[in-house]
């Protein structure tokens, strides 16, 4: 059988609700009194109960140990366990657990600002799996899970909040926009630490006398849990603001850190180690994760501008579809963007199409309305503006009345035959209503109406829609470094030693295989359904095994499929709604387009959004995104060949195929619908000078 297995996007999680388990937040302190100050009140104010404080005071001076002491004093929840000589964080992070009988412990640096529901939303992701044992949340400087960056000037970056912001403001826009998908880490920052009791009744404390001075304990913490079987999570929709180490100068913490990496070294071997940080630094769903905050602010930003502008307006788009596809997906998301900035936005739709509709867009909020043609010119009298987006529905549009916009997505005119009477109905589309107001993805799509017709399109820009087409995989598709250490013997007094050269073979196993997916369209040959078809033939041929080839987009008993190359080894996924693309393409390691052109590519942006690397036409609109070696490749569809060295490469060049992915996941991250929307309502309701160029 050629059926592929159902793809599928995660279940939506259950809504974050307040926790119910007992959770003891361990607070060690070493003077630095302000920012303790600021760390217990925003405590006190952003944690729901049941939990307690046990603040550790580690040999603090005077100022810092009496502020404590009275703060102990008033808070009802509040342990303080004090030793008048520092003895390091291991020490006093040790104090406080034993000092626990809860089910959750919570190691909390003192240099940190909690913020609304982040501990409801860190105990909820240890909740939604009982093998999970430590979670930590995203930070601004937090090694791994900082976000959006990693690293600047040969240090961890800083990632100060973006203007305008407070902590507690970004906190909740970041978990708003999560798409909670817990993912897996191999290692996780000791400065907000959950723990599970049952894993330290499993391995014990931290390990005293080789991290007697911090730095590298909660490393070899998590090391050991997982090699007890426990799994590590990240809390992707949790946020704790984190000063960083306060107690020590930079030189300190470099000096520390250096020593913990050497010990770790010695004791685990420095191959998985060097391969846990790559798979933290560049895997696809941290990359997806960062990615999506680095343009948040700015999303949000262009959300209030529109709801300065054009709050208030009424929208209607003329939407005569009956199957998924990418023009009413982009339609979709921008619509949904604009609801966010207070427009008031409509779909029309045959009637015919109905159930269709429904069926190929489950999820969709917006009003529809169904009906004749002449329905829609009736119902468009009562809106601000109108649009069409398919060279028939320009016919639609009301006699007077609203403004009239034309959403070009394609050169239709290029769909049919020369000479016909539908080439000449498409032709004459854009400029079939006085004032009409056209306007386009791309550049390219914007020339061709021109050097065709004469009308000029305002360019609106690529778009997808970034919170349903995102990396969903974990790290790798290989084994994850410590899978040798997890089936080590359990780790209870003394730290498993493993070699770095049993170790190294562990992880650098045989990969699975490298997953192709290609989009078949046999009724548009524009599309490539032949060379496509043809060309993944020859890469079945020739790897075998190796490859993985999954199709889409079309269903098997289409008589044109039937037609196509078949004798090679294949898996059909059929049509598929916007989920399952979505899921598909989250499982795809190279995404190929050998269409003769594309006035865009919106389903290549999508598989780059996803964290697929992706080869796209030359000709067309896809340049708009698509920068050759660097996020894609962009290759001459024209030439067999050319396609085929292409996919080889992507195949043969692991790193290749790494470095496009990651570049591609930050890249496709900046054609976010708001943009994209934002301008098309300054095309529609502007002063005519509005040509989309925000």
């Amino acid at each position: 059988s050629h059926a592929a297995g159902r793809n599928v996007l995660p279940p939506p999680r259950p809504p974050v609700a307040p926790h119910q388990e007992n959770v003891e937040i361990i607070v060690c302190v070493h003077n630095a009194l302000a920012d303790v100050q600021r760390c217990l009140a925003s405590t006190l104010r952003h944690t729901a109960q049941p939990y307690g404080l046990i603040l550790v005071d580690d040999g603090s001076d005077p100022p810092t140990r009496d502020f404590l002491a009275d703060f102990a004093q008033q808070q009802p929840h509040a342990t303080l366990l004090r030793r008048d000589e520092a003895t390091g964080y291991t020490f006093a992070a040790n104090r406080g657990i034993l000092h626990s009988a809860a089910p959750f412990v919570l190691l909390l640096n003192s240099d940190t600002i909690v913020s609304p529901g982040w501990l409801d939303r860190i105990v909820a992701c240890a909740g939604s799996d009982p093998t999970i044992g430590l979670v930590g949340p995203l930070s601004n400087t937090a090694s791994y899970q900082s976000i959006p960056a990693l690293a600047a000037g040969g240090d961890w970056a800083e990632n100060p909040l973006p203007s305008g912001w407070d902590i507690d403001g970004w906190a909740t826009a970041l978990a708003e926009s999560s798409a909670r998908l817990y993912p897996d880490m191999p290692l996780l920052n000791g400065f907000c630490l959950l723990i599970r009791r049952e894993v330290i009744d499993a391995i014990g404390l931290f390990d005293e006398a080789a991290f007697d001075a911090g730095y590298g304990e909660e490393n070899d913490f998590c090391l050991r849990a997982s090699s007890a079987g426990w799994r590590l999570a990240l809390a992707d929709d949790a946020y704790v603001f984190h000063a960083q180490s306060r107690s020590y100068s930079h030189s300190r913490r470099r000096e520390l850190s250096e020593r913990a990496g050497q010990i770790l070294t010695d004791r685990y071997g420095r191959a998985p180690i060097a391969a846990a940080e790559e798979g933290m630094r560049d895997g696809p769903v941290l990359l997806g994760i960062r990615a999506r905050a680095a343009v948040l602010a700015e999303r949000s930003a262009l959300v209030e501008a529109g709801r300065q502008r054009f709050a208030g307006k009424r929208l209607l788009f003329l939407l005569p579809v009956d199957a998924p596809g990418g023009g009413a997906n982009v339609v979709l998301a921008e619509a949904e963007a604009m609801e966010a900035m207070g427009v008031d936005v409509h779909l029309f739709n045959l009637a015919k199409n109905r159930q269709l509709f429904a069926a190929a867009y489950p999820g969709n909020r917006l009003p529809v309305h169904f009906g004749s043609p002449d329905d829609a010119r009736l119902l468009g009298k009562g809106f601000d503006g109108v649009v069409a987006t398919w060279h028939e529905s320009v016919e639609w549009l009301p006699v007077s009345g609203p403004t009239f916009g034309y959403y070009v997505q394609d050169f239709e005119a290029h769909f049919f035959d020369d000479g016909s009477d539908e080439q000449r109905r498409a032709t004459e589309s854009y400029s079939a209503r006085p004032g009409l107001r056209c306007f386009t993805k791309t550049e390219w799509n914007r020339q061709e109406v021109l050097v065709h017709t004469g009308v000029d399109c305002a360019v609106v820009g690529p778009s997808l829609d970034i919170d349903r087409f995102r990396p969903i995989r974990t790290i790798s598709t290989t084994k994850t470094p410590f899978d040798r250490l997890r089936t080590s013997q359990r780790h209870k007094e003394e730290n498993p030693r493993l070699s770095a050269q049993s170790a190294s073979s562990a992880f650098y196993s045989p990969s699975s295989p490298v997953r192709i997916t290609a989009m078949i369209r046999p009724s548009s040959p524009r599309r490539g359904p032949q060379l496509t078809m043809e060309t993944l033939r020859r890469l079945s041929q020739h790897y075998g095994e190796r490859v993985a080839i999954t199709l889409f987009g079309v269903s098997p008993s289409d008589p044109g499929f039937a037609d196509l190359p078949q004798d090679f080894d294949w898996q059909l996924a059929g049509m598929l709604e916007t989920d399952r693309v979505a899921a598909l393409l989250g499982a795809t390691d190279i995404f190929v387009d050998f269409s003769t052109y594309q006035a865009m590519g919106l389903t290549a942006l999508e598989a780059m959004a996803c964290g697929g690397a992706v080869i796209v036409p030359q000709k067309g609109g896809a340049g708009s995104f698509a920068r050759h070696g660097e996020n894609a490749l962009v290759v001459d569809t024209s030439s067999a060949e050319a396609c085929w060295r292409a996919l080889r490469s992507l195949v043969d060049d692991e790193h290749l195929r790494a470095r496009l992915r990651a570049n591609a996941i930050r890249d496709a991250c900046a054609f976010f619908p708001e943009r994209a929307a934002l301008n098309i309502l300054a095309v529609l309701f502007g002063d005519g000078r509005d040509r989309g160029v925000l």
